[in-house]
């Protein structure tokens, strides 16, 4: 009847590759693009302002190869959000 997920920290689903976090990054994204291209960009160049949003959205969307299972938009999430004053020593 209904599926349930293995894990408690599993991803909902909508799809095979579309996640719940991903729809609300894609509809977070879409509101600050359109925003933006409503109050900031000339009406001259709407159409390319579009492509190069959508064309960002996709790149920030795609999976990372070092790190499975997390989006870039995570990364640089947790990029900007780190400890700045740490330092991690190397192990060889």
């Amino acid at each position: 009847m209904y599926r349930i997920p293995k894990e408690i920290q599993s991803a909902t689903r909508l799809g095979r590759k579309i996640t719940l976090s991903d729809v609300l990054f894609l509809s977070i994204w879409s509101g600050i693009a359109w925003g933006f291209g409503r109050l900031f960009v000339h009406s001259s160049y709407i159409i390319p302002y579009w492509l190069f949003s959508v064309l960002i959205m996709l790149h920030l969307l795609s999976p990372v190869k070092e790190n499975a299972g997390v989006k870039r938009f995570e990364s640089y999430l947790f990029y900007l959000i780190r400890k700045r004053g740490s330092r991690h020593a190397l192990l060889d």
